[in-house]
């Protein structure tokens, strides 16, 4: 799958893309790939130009309203600000199968430590790819950072980019499959009787 994360203009540059990803909700919705876009408090997904999902921050949310499925059997979990705050979000994306986490925030600084201490963890945890999407509150742009299990980078640490303005990769989710399926930690997590205590849980 081919990402171009940041301004839809530099798609003339590295051509056809399959999943658009920017901050703020200044530039266009793109008829032939998927768009995510969003900011710390709202985030939507589009595909082939029609908005299919929106997260709001919102204290009472529904499970289900956490994640949505652009294509038939691939979920992208849409993060706000306020998942930051309950690292167990991100464990239910996790027993619900979902390889792609997109957080978007303006409440971390930009600092490549700190973005690593809060990000990286994400994907090493729950088998997923993820973006961040961080706001620089002094330019008000924002800076875009990958990380994914370190087994699946050639240097073995995770990171695939760290705060860039904007940048282009792909990436074969059917190898994430594959490093989920051999981890033994994997199949303890979707046990329902964990699901039932993040769910108790996450009402709480």
């Amino acid at each position: 799958m081919r990402f171009l994360l940041g301004n839809p203009l530099l798609i003339e540059e590295f051509g056809t893309v399959d999943v658009l990803i920017y901050g703020d909700f200044l530039h266009t919705v793109l008829d032939n790939a998927m768009t995510i876009r969003g900011d710390g408090s709202y985030a939507e997904i589009y595909k082939s130009g029609s908005l299919i999902g929106r997260r709001k921050s919102e204290k009472e949310i529904e499970l289900e309203d956490l994640s949505f499925e652009p294509i038939k059997g691939f979920k992208i979990f849409l993060g706000i600000n306020d998942d930051l705050k309950d690292m167990d979000n991100f464990r239910l994306a996790f027993y619900f199968g979902i390889p792609l986490i997109v957080i978007f925030t303006d409440r971390v600084g930009i600092d490549k430590d700190e973005i690593f201490a809060k990000f990286w963890p994400i994907a090493q945890d729950n088998f997923s790819v993820v973006v961040s999407c961080v706001k620089d509150s002094n330019s008000n742009n924002f800076f875009y950072s990958v990380y994914v299990p370190m087994e699946l980078t050639l240097d073995k640490t995770g990171i695939i980019c760290s705060l860039q303005p904007y940048y282009y990769f792909e990436f074969n989710f059917s190898l994430l499959n594959q490093l989920k399926r051999k981890d033994p930690i994997y199949s303890k997590m979707k046990e329902p009787t964990y699901f039932t205590f993040l769910k108790r849980y996450f009402n709480d």
